[in-house]
């Protein structure tokens, strides 16, 4: 039995107190086992510890009701749900808290006293609740420290290819490396895994695969299922090499596919066979550049070329016509059905026997059957050809169908006058330059 001496009021020193046979005759800031607990200069109060109370409470789907003075402990154990309201905060102090634990299986609820939910603690998780404002019966009332990890469960710790199920958000840990035989199907709540189809939703529908399916070879496949759209990411397969493609199995939809040299890189799945056609072809070579867009049937329906060509001189009738040449220069560039050209042409003609008119020949491409004639600009680089009296202009004819363009003067009050062999001289230099455009 405890005696207590009384405490003399007009002294400053304290009567000892006998407690169990110890004799306390001091007060510490320092913890000693003869002195009471002070507090020291910053108001801190030191212990070897602090022994909380606990309570432990079996979920059975039902509600348990803190007050503030429950224990600061509270753990739940059991195989179902329940539901913890906080104490009314105008009863408590600023600071002041309870650490839930939730050890069962099921979902513990924690509501502030006006049942509003503050955090749905899943199976194996603790949180610390903490009254910030004595006022109010909603949440904003308590700041929470939820650790949502789950401890035990959500590890592959034993055998391979074992099935995770959890109803908690935290992150799946691989504690040992674990191998996935064939067969094997891994799931992380409601995503599995293996290695004959990849990724399968919940529906057992492959959204990613990584191995290769039976109509391929050597490639990743992507948003795929058995009926709806894949893209492909292919080496080589039945589906005729796709670098990069879209399909469908049962269904037809339009797939993008990147073939061998880009010359398929668009095709339709019908549920019966690919069908292949070119949705555009890009060439770049040091001789030409070409993009091309061809229709489903990969008949090109518009196309952009820039290149050079070879102008070269003739007459209708060659005979023994032998040219010398100096300069043989061209560009030209093609967008849709009109052909953009320029030329230099330098050259000397020998001939006895040739006739008809003259021309250049060569053009890139054939000029359109139903357009007529085209007419462009040329000018003579020299002075050794003569326009016939009256004419005073030179220009290029680029008949209908032909890769020719015909050599015609022409000047005012004149009808145009295609040139002949009696406009050449033989053994005589001659430079043209031209420049226009033509339809094909």
């Amino acid at each position: 039995m405890a005696t207590n001496n009384a405490i003399n009021a007009n002294s400053t020193t304290p009567l000892p107190i006998v407690d169990g046979g110890t004799q306390v005759t001091s007060v510490t800031v320092v913890p000693a086992a003869t002195a009471f607990a002070g507090w020291d200069a910053n108001k801190n109060l030191t212990a070897n510890n602090h022994i909380d109370a606990y309570t432990t409470t079996a979920t059975a789907a039902g509600t348990t009701t803190l007050t503030v003075g429950s224990t600061h402990l509270q753990y739940f154990t059991g195989s179902t749900t329940q539901t913890v309201v906080l104490p009314v905060t105008s009863t408590l102090v600023l600071g002041q808290s309870f650490y839930i634990a939730n050890n069962s299986s099921g979902v513990v609820t924690v509501q502030s006293s006006g049942l509003n939910n503050i955090v749905a603690m899943a199976a194996s998780t603790v949180a610390v609740f903490t009254c910030i404002l004595t006022s109010g019966t909603t949440a904003a009332s308590w700041t929470s420290d939820y650790n949502a990890t789950v401890a035990g469960v959500n590890s592959i710790t034993g055998t391979a290819n074992q099935v995770i199920a959890s109803a908690s958000t935290g992150a799946v840990t691989l504690s040992l490396p674990q191998s996935i035989a064939t067969t094997s199907a891994v799931q992380f709540n409601t995503v599995q895994l293996n290695t004959t189809n990849g990724i399968l939703d919940t529906n057992g529908n492959v959204i990613l695969s990584l191995s290769p399916q039976a109509s391929a070879v050597n490639y990743v496949q992507i948003l795929n299922s058995p009926t709806t759209a894949e893209l492909d990411i292919e080496a080589a397969g039945s589906d005729t090499n796709i670098a990069l493609g879209l399909n469908a199995k049962g269904s037809s939809v339009v797939a993008i596919k990147g073939g061998v040299g880009g010359t398929q890189p668009l095709a339709v799945y019908n549920g019966t066979a690919l069908q292949h056609s070119t949705l555009f072809s890009f060439s770049n070579t040091a001789a030409a550049r070409t993009v091309t867009f061809p229709d489903a049937n990969g008949t090109v329906v518009f196309g952009i070329t820039e290149t050079s060509w070879t102008p070269t001189f003739s007459f209708a009738t060659v005979g023994n016509l032998s040219v010398a040449y100096v300069t043989q220069q061209g560009n030209y560039l093609q967008i849709g059905n009109i052909v953009f050209f320029n030329f230099d042409l330098a050259f000397t003609p020998t001939f006895t026997t040739s006739s008809g008119s003259a021309l250049i020949s060569s053009f890139p491409v054939s000029a359109n059957a139903s357009n007529g004639y085209s007419f462009y600009t040329m000018l003579s680089n020299n002075t050794n050809f003569t326009f016939t009296s009256g004419y005073t202009y030179l220009a290029g004819e680029i008949h209908s169908g032909s890769t020719n363009s015909f050599f015609v003067e022409g000047g005012s009050g004149k009808a145009f006058a295609t040139l002949t062999t009696t406009s050449f001289a033989t053994g005589t230099a001659y430079e043209f330059l031209g420049s226009g455009f033509y339809f094909v």
